[in-house]
């Protein structure tokens, strides 16, 4: 996701080229930053020897990337709303 913001009309910013609520867009980055912190997660797994401490790492991996999916999930529901 490319991060081109610009300030759109009344309460709404531009990213990509489109104009979205602030709400919408604050949901979409939060779920970025969930994204890298799966992949951060999901990299330290690797560093472990024990194989149950690599799974658990990968579960919680697992979790934020599917935290981040309810999130553009919601923020697409918004904008049906």
């Amino acid at each position: 996701m490319a991060l081109e913001l610009g300030r759109g009309s009344g309460t709404a910013l531009v990213l990509e080229g489109q104009t979205m609520p602030n709400s919408k867009l604050r949901l979409l980055l939060h779920a970025e930053e969930l994204r890298a912190r799966a992949e951060e997660v999901s990299a330290q797994a690797d560093a472990f020897k024990d194989a149950d401490s690599q799974q658990k790492m990968r579960d919680v991996a697992d979790l934020y990337e599917d935290l981040a999916q309810r999130m553009e999930q919601h923020a697409g529901d918004r904008e049906k709303q």
